[in-house]
C-alpha cells in the first residue's frame, strides 16, 4: 500500500480506535473490540456535514468492514486459513455490489435532488464512492485475529 498523507492519516485513525477499544474493553473478544473500534470510527463520521465526507473516515470504515467481516464469518466457518480466504473473496464481491448501489444512489441523488437511498443519515451528505482497499488491507489484516480470542486487537500497520 502507498504511504501517501492521506494513507497515513487513516491508519492513524483506524489505530486511535483500535488503541481505545481495547483500552475500553481490556477482557473484551477480539469480535467485541472490533466492533466498539467500528462503531466508534462511524459516530465520528456521523458529527456534521465535512466529516460524513471525509475520505479518511470512508476508508477508515471500509477498513473495519472488512476486517470484521473476515474475522467473524471466516472464524464461524470454521477459522481455518481457507474460510478465511473464502470469506474475503465473498466480501470482495458484497463491496463491489455496495459500490454498485452507491454509484446508482448517487446518479439518483443528483437526477431527483433529494437524498440518495445509500445515505445512513439523510440530513449528511454521502462520501463518494470507493475505500476499498482498505476494505481489502482490513481483510489481510483479519487473518491474524482470532474473533473469540481476548488478546489485544492488533493495529493495523503498512506492508
Amino acid at each position: 500500500m502507498a504511504r501517501s498523507k492521506h494513507d497515513h492519516a487513516v491508519m492513524l485513525r483506524i489505530n486511535r480506535h483500535i488503541k481505545a477499544a481495547n483500552e475500553r474493553l481490556p477482557n473484551g473478544t477480539v469480535a467485541e473490540k472490533l466492533e466498539s473500534a467500528w462503531s466508534a470510527n462511524v459516530r465520528e463520521r456521523e458529527v456534521d456535514a465535512a466529516s460524513s465526507v471525509d475520505l479518511v473516515g470512508r476508508d477508515s470504515d471500509h477498513y473495519f468492514a472488512g476486517r470484521r467481516a473476515t474475522s467473524l464469518v471466516g472464524d464461524a466457518i470454521g477459522g481455518s486459513k481457507a474460510a478465511k480466504i473464502v470469506t474475503a473473496a465473498g466480501g470482495q464481491l458484497v463491496n463491489l455490489g455496495y459500490d454498485g448501489l452507491k454509484l446508482i444512489s448517487e446518479a439518483q441523488e443528483k437526477l431527483s435532488g433529494s437524498p440518495g437511498f445509500m445515505r445512513s443519515d439523510k440530513r449528511l451528505p454521502a462520501a463518494p464512492v470507493g475505500g476499498t482497499r482498505w476494505f481489502t488491507r482490513g481483510e489481510k489484516d483479519a487473518f491474524g485475529d482470532e474473533s473469540s480470542s481476548h488478546s489485544a486487537l492488533a493495529l493495523c500497520r503498512y506492508d
